[in-house]
């Protein structure tokens, strides 16, 4: 007898309890839920149809992280970044076990802090917990491990995508314009350079933020194939790709649309001469 496998199973999970669900609120005449105006924000469920809600739910969020895979799971919880910068998933080797007093020293943390971010970790599948205080691999931090463009993507997005992001709102305010250096970057960073020219001119910035935007690439849904082939690409012309690092998706477009020349520029720093290079045309 061939054996349910682990997606299937949850798929039949999140069908079962949501038919729970559905057959309740057809019941009682309650609206099915959607995303219009009119659904009420917060229905209220008797305990054995909330139970059938917590199961879709805990369902869903396992399936979603198996369907995602190992790598591309990793991004969400903001654990991950700790593990990351302080080297988790190098503390021992795939395929065997530790345990945090272990895996604290070998990350120069306390076992407390250790014990937290590793539980932490293991509600999104990164480690497991076979059994109590004994650590394990699991396909996710093996990935951690074991691909560094993960890591460093997870790095970049920790050391500059996120704290800029907790100014974009103040930089909107303050400035209300559009330039590359009006940003929640320049904010943080006390900076009126723009943020491509201030990772460019350190060169472990730079190189994790290459390494980022190849594991970004390699993501399916990253793939510069939808760009390429969505875009009305027609006629004859130049395309200035400004800040286009190894020229992927520039040669992409040159690949795709012939009849067009597409310059590629890796910083942006160089857009004054490009201006004027252009203009000869």
């Amino acid at each position: 007898m061939v054996q349910t496998s682990r997606i299937v199973e949850l798929s039949a999970t999140i069908y079962e309890e949501t038919t729970k669900v559905d057959a309740f609120l057809a019941a009682n005449s309650l609206p099915t839920p959607s995303f219009d105006i009119s659904c009420p924000p917060k229905p209220s469920l008797p305990l054995d149809i909330q139970a059938s809600r917590d199961a879709v739910l805990e369902a869903t969020d396992e399936l979603t992280a198996l369907i995602l895979g190992p790598v591309e799971s990793l991004i969400p919880p903001i654990s991950v970044t700790a593990l990351q910068r302080f080297k988790f998933s190098n503390s021992f080797p795939p395929g065997e076990s530790s345990n945090l007093a272990k895996i604290a020293k070998a990350c120069s943390i306390p076992e407390s802090s250790c014990r937290h971010l590793l539980r932490h970790a293991m509600a999104f599948y990164i480690f497991s917990e076979p059994s109590p205080g004994v650590v394990a691999h699991t396909a996710s931090s093996k990935a951690l491990a074991e691909i560094p463009p993960g890591g460093s993507f997870i790095g970049f997005v920790a050391e500059e995508m996120l704290p800029a992001s907790t100014r974009l709102i103040d930089a909107m305010q303050k400035w209300r314009g559009s330039e590359s250096n009006v940003t929640g970057f320049a904010l943080i960073y006390t900076t009126e350079v723009p943020m491509m020219q201030v990772i460019s001119a350190d060169s472990r910035r730079a190189q994790l933020m290459g390494n980022a935007m190849s594991f970004l690439h390699s993501r399916p849904g990253e793939n510069v194939r939808y760009l390429v082939e969505n875009f009305p690409w027609s006629g004859t012309g130049l395309l200035v790709d400004i800040g286009g690092a190894k020229g992927t998706v520039g040669m992409a477009i040159a690949r795709y649309a012939t009849k067009i020349k597409v310059v590629v520029s890796r910083k942006s720093s160089k857009a004054p001469k490009l201006r004027l290079f252009l203009s000869c045309f």
